[in-house]
């Protein structure tokens, strides 16, 4: 018999979380990242019934502060997802 594994909603919506921001950070160039955003996470977060629009927020943010915005191709990236 297999083992039974409780997920509890909280993990697993985090869970969710995470694997759509994963979608954006695999990004290997922000020319990329409006098409990632359309094909991929906007679908993904759907689907999840997660808020891209907060999630997108969330993420530029936390980008912003832990680049710090040290160079143009930071501010770039940042300006794509927002556009």
């Amino acid at each position: 018999m297999g083992r039974c594994f409780k997920l509890y909603s909280i993990e697993f919506n985090q869970s969710l979380l995470y694997k759509a921001i994963a979608l954006l950070d695999c990004v290997a160039a922000s020319e990329l990242l409006q098409d990632a955003v359309a094909r991929h996470f906007i679908p993904y977060v759907e689907k999840c019934g997660l808020p891209y629009d907060d999630l997108l927020v969330d993420y530029c943010l936390d980008y912003m502060d832990g680049a710090g915005m040290s160079c143009e191709a930071d501010r770039n990236e940042c300006i794509t997802i927002i556009a």
